[in-house]
């Protein structure tokens, strides 16, 4: 994880440091205002007392006893010893510098990136490749498998594979646009696993298109795929693929 950087950031030491010390004492609500820092995630801080310059890496911040842990003497300087009320501040500095110019790029070409919730400042690879015609490659989808005889269609299911593994007739609903979160261009493929054999029903005034109104998979191993072409004032859904009567 990178350095971490924060505005116009500046405290007062409340009590003197030896050259080596590892802990300075600040006010607690300035502590608090870098308390996400660790030894992976630190910052670049300089003390200052009018005559001594010392660059330290902060590695913790506690926000409620005010101590912030450090490294001392970084980037060249030297440790000094500085008193209450000497001055620790953020500001730039050749490191940091350095560290954005050298960040190595681990990423392949034209690969898509993701954010990644343990560090949201961070970004990491998917898998996935968008080629310079834009064309994307590498992903799967997803596959939900219903094991009943009835089904909803979900939004989540979007881009993904449903698949219905029933020795019994099984119907699938796709809910009415009334009460359904479902956007219009969704799409999903839909898959007879086992023998019985699936029917798409629709909800209300919506309307189910499809080639001389077939609405059921033609047997086990069948899919068709259901597109949400409309959604103005009725769910209008477009079912292509291997359908009977």
């Amino acid at each position: 994880m990178p350095q971490q950087f924060i505005n116009n950031w500046a405290a007062l030491l409340t009590s003197g440091i030896t050259d080596v010390a590892t802990t300075i004492p600040i006010a607690a609500v300035d502590a608090a205002k870098i308390s996400d820092a660790s030894a992976t995630n630190y910052y670049y801080l300089t003390l200052d007392d009018s005559a001594n310059i010392e660059i330290v890496k902060v590695t913790a911040a506690n926000g409620s006893t005010g101590d912030l842990t450090v490294v001392r003497a970084q980037e060249g300087t030297t440790g000094y010893a500085f008193l209450a009320g000497d001055l620790i501040e953020a500001r730039a500095t050749a490191q940091s510098f350095d560290d954005l110019q050298n960040m190595p790029d681990t990423h392949a070409d034209n690969a898509l990136l993701k954010g990644d919730a343990a560090n949201s400042k961070k970004l990491q690879a998917t898998g996935l490749v968008v080629d310079d015609d834009n064309n994307l490659k590498g992903h799967g989808a997803t596959i939900r498998t219903v094991t009943g005889t009835t089904d909803t269609i979900l939004a989540a299911d979007n881009g993904g594979v449903v698949e219905y593994t029933n020795a019994a007739a099984i119907t699938v609903t796709f809910p009415q646009q009334s009460t359904t979160t479902i956007a219009k261009g969704f799409q999903c493929l839909i898959v007879q696993r086992g023998a019985g054999q699936v029917t798409v029903v629709k909800e209300g005034s919506d309307v189910i298109e499809s080639k001389d109104s077939n609405v059921k998979l033609t047997g086990q191993y069948s899919a068709a795929t259901i597109i949400l072409v409309n959604t103005t004032t009725q769910n209008n859904i477009l079912l292509i693929g291997d359908l009977s009567a």
